[in-house]
């Protein structure tokens, strides 16, 4: 199977995975919903083979942070990649009842997916895919 037949195979997975996680309210600095966004991420990263470790990072006023590490075992002569995204969003607490995650036609909608939920839910698969 190629990289594209996979992704095909898991789109109504990975569209689940990014509706629960756009459906975490987490705007900046709520460090209630930075924990649960984290919780969520966590969860995932530890189901996936390549994740050598998973490190929480706390910073009063904003909540957490993870630091995943993918291939440690593999040699650190290699060149390495770093994937870097962020899960807090500009809606603030109850912006998902005026703006609910919903598919209209081929667009997914929500708060926060664009930028950058669901493109973390996509690092996620990369990582699982190999």
């Amino acid at each position: 199977m190629n990289i594209a037949e996979y992704f095909q195979n898991k789109e109504a997975e990975i569209v689940e995975k990014i509706r629960q996680i756009v459906e975490i309210e987490s705007p900046s600095n709520d460090e209630a919903g930075s924990k649960e966004v984290v919780d969520w991420v966590e969860k995932e990263a530890r189901q996936i083979g390549c994740i050598s470790s998973i490190e929480r990072i706390y910073r009063q006023g904003f909540g957490e942070h993870l630091l995943i590490r993918a291939f440690s075992e593999t040699s650190n002569s290699k060149p390495q990649i770093l994937l870097l995204g962020h899960t807090d969003t500009v809606h603030p607490r109850g912006a998902n009842a005026k703006n609910p995650t919903r598919i209209e036609g081929d667009k997914f909608y929500g708060c926060g997916i664009f930028d950058m939920k669901a493109n973390v839910v996509v690092m996620l698969e990369i990582l699982q895919a190999f």
